[in-house]
């Protein structure tokens, strides 16, 4: 209940009080910022950017700003906490997948960080292809493909990284 007060109380003083980090920070680590990136749709409640290491390797960037920390907060620290413990069961794992399922995987977290009202979180940057363009069929294929990797990767969670999975708290 705490984070149901808090959430919509921090979302609505976030919007009286601006925050004063606007922008994507120019570095994280290795990685340079090369273009900002704009989400389809109408909900932008994260900074999104494109950056650039000097291996030529990209990574993805979702920052949330704010004084006050809200849903969009809790919902970037779930990502972060979820794609971690997803990505140390792939890797734990990996050798044990079907074989219909070996090209499957979920972005690799490059780092995150917190700091002066931000939460910024990296991760791998993978070319794809827009699902828009699929055919419906292969649509069909696609999603039932993710919920049976989904699914044996929920069957290899221990019961530390189960228990931790998806429950990020306020503080």
């Amino acid at each position: 209940t705490k984070l149901l007060t808090l959430s919509p109380l921090g979302s609505m003083l976030n919007v009286l009080c601006s925050s004063k980090n606007k922008e994507l920070p120019q570095k994280i680590g290795d990685y340079v910022l090369e273009s900002n990136f704009h989400k389809l749709g109408t909900k932008n409640n994260y900074l999104l950017g494109i950056y650039k290491n000097s291996k030529n390797q990209k990574a993805f960037a979702k920052m949330w700003s704010g004084r006050f920390k809200d849903l969009n907060y809790y919902s970037l620290k779930n990502e972060i906490q979820v794609s971690q413990t997803l990505n140390s069961v792939i890797k734990r794992s990996r050798k044990l997948l079907p074989k219909s399922l070996k090209k499957m995987g979920i972005p690799a977290v490059i780092s995150f960080q917190e700091k002066d009202g931000c939460l910024t979180f990296l991760t791998e940057y993978v070319e794809g292809e827009l699902a828009t363009s699929l055919s419906t069929n292969r649509k069909i294929d696609l999603y039932f493909k993710t919920v049976e990797f989904l699914k044996f990767l929920g069957s290899r969670l221990t019961p530390m990284a189960d228990d931790s999975a998806g429950r990020q708290r306020p503080s």
